[in-house]
């Protein structure tokens, strides 16, 4: 997805090595299984069990790498979209925008900014929940951004009739002046 996001909709390769890498040692791993009929012996069960864990490494890793670069795309996308349009434009067609979407959405930015810190693909007993309130909250982001593509037909719109409204603001504003200014002038061709 977030390939898709992307201006020049490149592929992030960081991923594939992570998974590629991983892949090697689950080989490893099962060429070492598959080399006997018999029990393994313990060296050879240590050596499968090391590779499988480092494969389990490159595979969370490969996870975080595609989460943070997710993230980082949809809340760009997000902040560029939303940020084109006033307050008050954003307050008419996107009510919920200020009354949940921007806190929650702030709050989000900051937990994904503590998993990312405090990411460790060597702790076992930690890491799969962190896998999983990392994907928790890059599904909320997708519904956030989802909300947000909902919500642009209306706020275009209501862009549209602000902007109209300015521009004849600024040309009765013009008029007002070229008159006052036709008048000032002719007053003073009176007085001479």
């Amino acid at each position: 997805m977030a390939e898709e996001l992307g201006t020049e909709y490149n592929s992030f390769i960081q991923p594939i090595l992570e998974f590629r890498s991983g892949f090697d040692h689950v080989i490893r791993a099962e060429s070492k299984k598959y080399r006997t009929n018999t029990q393994l012996p313990e060296d050879d069960a240590k050596y499968v069990k090391q590779n499988l864990e480092k494969a389990l490494g490159h595979v969370y890793r490969a996870f975080f790498d595609t989460a943070d670069w997710l993230s980082t795309e949809l809340r760009s996308k997000y902040h560029e979209t939303i940020s084109k349009y006033s307050p008050d434009t954003i307050s008419k067609a996107f009510p919920e925008y200020y009354t949940s979407h921007k806190a929650q959405f702030a709050e989000i930015s900051i937990r994904i900014s503590d998993c990312r810190r405090d990411k460790d693909v060597s702790n076992d007993d930690s890491i799969l929940s962190e896998v999983t309130d990392y994907s928790e909250m890059l599904d909320k982001i997708i519904n956030f951004y989802r909300a947000l593509l909902d919500r642009l037909p209306a706020l275009e719109e209501i862009y549209e009739k602000e902007n109209k409204k300015s521009k004849r603001k600024t040309i009765v504003t013009i008029i007002s002046l070229l008159l006052g200014l036709a008048g000032l002038v002719f007053g003073l061709i009176q007085l001479l």
